[in-house]
């Protein structure tokens, strides 16, 4: 966690984006998109190795939830992103604390299947915002202000069944394929997930 945290400090001071065109190393994405990851690379890893550990003597369920309410009335401020990261630090490592000392409730149970979309939303997020807000909102449908925020809600919900089509046919069928040439390596953890898509 040490090492996680010195990470961070350190991206802070090298690459908060004084005078650099790059911008703040937290809205790197097609320049240097890589290193921005070191940082939450190192912090989830820390995260799960300590996770048996991982504040017993702290509220962490109250915690989490206030860290949260914060963090949403601060970006509704205007508060530039730099002064966000710390809570987006914070906050996953509460909840992560949370989740390993109390029992799942069933709606959680039955949200947790949506993880395994996290990753197909991540990679077909900018085609579904490429579709409806460049091509159909703006030079389609010319929709500006009010009109195009209402469009742009509308979009970010047509994600999740692109996303839903994205894992169901190519990711779940190349999961399968990829692990059928490793058979006897893979891990428990690996099976289950084939047996679930």
């Amino acid at each position: 966690m040490a090492f996680a945290i010195t990470t961070i400090l350190l991206m802070y001071y090298f690459f908060s984006g004084q005078g650099d065109d790059a911008g703040p190393w937290w809205d790197w994405s097609s320049h240097y998109g890589a290193v921005r990851a070191i940082p939450a690379f190192t912090f989830g890893f820390a995260c799960y190795a300590i996770r048996d550990n991982l504040a017993k003597h702290l509220p962490v369920g109250p915690l989490c939830w206030i860290l949260l309410g914060i963090f949403f009335a601060l970006v509704l401020a205007g508060v530039p992103a730099g002064f966000l990261l710390p809570l987006m630090y914070l906050i996953p490592f509460f909840a992560l604390a949370a989740d390993t000392r109390c029992r799942p409730r069933r709606v959680m149970v039955k949200l947790a299947s949506l993880g395994q979309l996290t990753y197909s939303i991540y990679m077909v997020h900018p085609l579904v915002a490429t579709v409806f807000l460049t091509v159909l909102g703006d030079k389609i449908f010319h929709l500006s202000g009010r009109p195009m925020i209402v469009w742009s809600i509308g979009s970010m919900l047509a994600v999740f069944p692109v996303a839903y089509l994205s894992f169901r046919f190519f990711e779940a069928p190349s999961r399968r394929l990829i692990n059928s040439g490793f058979g006897k390596g893979r891990s428990k953890e690996s099976k289950y997930l084939e047996a679930r898509a």
